[in-house]
């Protein structure tokens, strides 16, 4: 027999609660159905079956420039216009090119356009990579005119629902030669919605809050989304 002071008494009292405690939740926790746990593991949410987006220029290059944009958005459709459509044309035979959706939850039609980008894409290209990226080029260009813009942007479906909304969509995909009635049957296929949801959490853990964003070779610069044509010029010469 020995004395211990009140005060030891009371730490070991603490320390084996918290030793019961971590049993108890490793006993919980190993009786978890590992399916259910394999689904709650965030890393498994950001896996795809290919790396995410869509490419152009030149395939392995050293230099790679990744762009995140929302179809919607007024920022990425002036860079879009005015930077990105540029860039490509100048430095494709050497730079590797990467556009990622990343819809905005403060714009009303980001999701909308995302998803209906990739129905496009997936009913007007034949499944390779560059006609991939040929159709979403294309889907792009047409969501970044002017005119387009404002028939998307907040004010503008304020009032409308969602039957409406897609209804706007199918006439985008009509005028770029893609049946309507088509279109909007295969954009109630939930696949089309979780592979938007899929690539915004992608792009959202590698630190996006806004669009347009840029990385350059993995490496995410928040500045560049305000640089001008000449400044990226100067910049992929160098490189």
């Amino acid at each position: 027999f020995f004395f211990v002071p009140s005060v030891s008494f009371a730490l070991y009292n603490m320390w084996l609660r918290f030793i019961l405690l971590t049993v108890a939740l490793a006993g919980l926790t190993s009786s978890l159905n590992p399916v259910l746990m394999q689904r709650a593991t965030p890393t498994n949410a950001l896996l795809q079956k290919r790396y995410d987006g869509f490419r152009w220029g030149a395939e392995g290059s050293l230099v790679q420039v990744e762009m995140f944009g929302d179809l919607v958005c007024p920022d990425t459709a002036d860079a879009w216009n005015n930077v990105w459509k540029p860039l490509l044309s100048r430095f494709s035979d050497r730079v590797e090119f990467h556009y990622h959706s990343v819809p905005l939850p403060y714009h009303r039609t980001s999701f909308d356009a995302a998803q209906a980008a990739l129905v496009y894409v997936d009913m007007m290209g034949d499944g390779t990579t560059a006609s991939q990226s040929a159709a979403f080029a294309k889907f792009a260009d047409a969501m970044f005119d002017s005119q387009t813009q404002t028939q998307f942007f907040n004010d503008a479906v304020a009032k409308l629902n969602a039957h409406d909304i897609t209804a706007r969509f199918g006439k985008v995909v009509h005028d770029l030669g893609l049946d309507r009635q088509k279109f909007e049957k295969a954009n109630r296929d939930v696949k089309y919605n979780h592979a938007v949801r899929s690539s915004w959490k992608w792009s959202v853990a590698k630190g996006l809050y806004g669009t347009p964003m840029y990385a350059v070779n993995g490496a995410l610069i928040p500045e560049a989304g305000t640089w001008s044509l000449r400044d990226w010029e100067a910049l992929l010469a160098a490189l």
